[in-house]
């Protein structure tokens, strides 16, 4: 549209649900599986994009982009948790560089064949192929074998030096590492 207040309005409303659930992304990275997460959110996200061509100009418009960039704040920092699930720790760094390199590649080249698809179809297939990308990286994620833990909190767990049994952190007989898990059941 022309509406220069109608298109900063989106900017402010994906704005928001960045600050908002950019937060609330990273409790849930530490507590739900991370690759069935990521599935559903890439999924919600291919729905979301396909349904907004349909939502017109109105409130509809702004409730779906506030949705969908909510999945994508979330779906971010599932996408960084789940790296280190992914590769193990002699590998990690050159997971990281290849990982970057892939984002730097598709954001230069992904306006490039925006760019063509808009000049060739049309605005709705943009919205199209961008709801199929979301389904292709869902479907890609479902074929990752990787060695997922249950969250950041178990491997911090695992990673912390034992308590004596019975000292001030703990109950006796208990130690610190079965009281912090329990704690996040």
């Amino acid at each position: 549209s022309n509406n220069i207040f109608a298109v900063s309005l989106l900017y402010a409303v994906e704005a928001l649900s960045m600050i908002i659930f950019g937060q609330i992304g990273g409790l849930l990275a530490d507590k739900w599986e991370r690759k069935r997460s990521l599935i559903i959110l890439q999924v919600s996200q291919a729905l979301l994009i396909a349904l907004i061509p349909l939502a017109g100009r109105g409130a509809l418009l702004y409730l779906l982009f506030f949705a969908f960039t909510a999945c994508t704040s979330i779906s971010h920092i599932f996408q960084s948790a789940i790296s280190g699930d992914v590769a193990d720790t002699a590998r990690y760094e050159k997971f990281q560089a290849l990982y970057s390199s892939l984002q730097s590649f598709s954001t230069i080249i992904g306006p490039v064949i925006g760019a063509w698809l808009f000049s060739s179809f049309g605005t709705t297939a943009l919205f199209v192929f961008n709801a199929m990308s979301f389904l292709i990286c869902a479907a890609t994620i479902s074929l990752i074998d990787g060695r997922e833990k249950a969250g950041a909190a178990q491997s911090v767990v695992e990673n912390a030096p034992p308590p004596k049994n019975g000292s001030a952190e703990t109950a006796p007989g208990e130690t610190r590492k079965n009281n912090y898990i329990a704690q996040w059941k």
